[in-house]
């Protein structure tokens, strides 16, 4: 086993060098259409995978809407502010994040987004191709209300969730729902999640670990 670990790392170490992007070299994978046919499934659940015949692995192809909240200073009014976001990566199998972050662990979801860097700014696009700059949360709650539904943030509070879903309603007003639109989400649909950990953005691989519960 030794001698064949010793190879494997030789080979990929030294003889394939590959040609890299951006500041660190990060080789970049370019897209391909397969059309043989097989059951696609995430690449978290490729190592667990006990029937790999016929099996392709995808990463980061699922749709997820990030709802932000913000409360006016002078109306008093809140607003929920959607964002839809496709080519996400969500992990929703419990054993897996146990495994992963500890048994004292209670969240229920796992949710990678990955981010482009330009001009030093942080940009995730949605799922319609527009660009949305990401600001941390203090900030982003500074803006003037223009602004709001042009960035996104990620804030480990009850100000921001997500939904394993397509919302394409717009903003909400928050008083439009008797225990607030959070509570009427979280009846109404599964797979409705709140932030309850944000890691990132990191830069070697330009992503976000987001964490709900």
């Amino acid at each position: 086993m030794s001698n064949y670990r010793n190879r494997r790392n030789y080979e990929n170490l030294e003889r394939q060098i590959f040609d890299g992007v951006g500041e660190y070299g990060i080789p970049q994978i370019e897209p391909v259409t397969y059309e043989k046919g097989c059951e696609w499934i995430g690449f978290n659940y490729a190592k667990t995978c006990k029937e790999t015949e016929k099996k392709g692995v995808h990463m980061y192809n699922d749709t997820v809407t990030v709802f932000n909240y913000y409360e006016s200073s002078t109306t008093g009014v809140g607003i929920w502010y959607p964002h839809v976001l496709s080519g996400v990566d969500l992990n929703t199998d419990k054993g897996a994040i146990l495994k992963k972050y500890g048994p004292d662990s209670t969240d229920n979801a796992e949710l990678h987004i990955v981010y482009e860097l330009q001009d030093g700014k942080q940009i995730i696009r949605d799922a319609d191709g527009k660009e949305l700059q990401w600001l941390p949360p203090k900030e982003w709650m500074r803006q003037v209300n223009d602004l709001l539904d042009d960035t996104i943030t990620f804030d480990a509070s009850d100000n921001c969730f997500f939904w394993e879903g397509l919302w394409d309603n717009g903003p909400v007003n928050d008083e439009d729902y008797r225990d607030g639109f959070y509570a009427y989400m979280n009846n109404r649909y599964d797979f409705v999640y709140l932030v309850s950990s944000v890691g990132g953005p990191y830069s070697v691989i330009p992503h976000f670990e987001i964490l709900g519960k």
